[in-house]
């Protein structure tokens, strides 16, 4: 029987997430981010298929910069869209209507705001 990790419930609770390593079972791990796992006649090999360098820096103007981050987050957001029903965010007003706008909205699919329920600080609804 699984049994319940409370480090990693206090950390739900302090923080509002479960950090890396941490899940809600006693001796069940998280992968950390980049990583795959292989179980191959009952052996566990792990690697990271990506790692972050910030020694070599983008070149460029400021707005080149801006549009070539525009058009990835444009890509993902194409490449994302799975869902054959509308599509509603928990994003304060002024982000959603950024991205409706200049973002989701491109994509011609139909956007609603979230609920006004789900538009209230987090202490409101609990």
């Amino acid at each position: 029987t699984p049994r319940p990790d409370l480090d990693a419930l206090r950390h739900y609770m302090s923080l509002r997430f479960v950090p890396d390593r941490y899940t809600f079972f006693k001796d069940v791990q998280k992968l950390p981010a980049a990583t795959w796992l292989l179980l191959k006649d009952g052996q566990t090999t792990s690697e990271r298929y990506w790692d972050l360098d910030f020694r070599n820096k983008l070149t460029g103007s400021e707005d080149s910069l801006i549009d070539g981050l525009d058009e990835l987050l444009q890509d993902t957001v194409r490449m994302h869209l799975l869902s054959d029903v509308p599509v509603g965010t928990g994003l304060a007003d002024d982000l959603w209507e950024v991205l409706a706008e200049g973002g989701l909205g491109a994509h011609e699919i139909e956007l609603r705001p979230p609920p006004a329920a789900l538009q209230k600080a987090p202490e409101v609804i609990g």
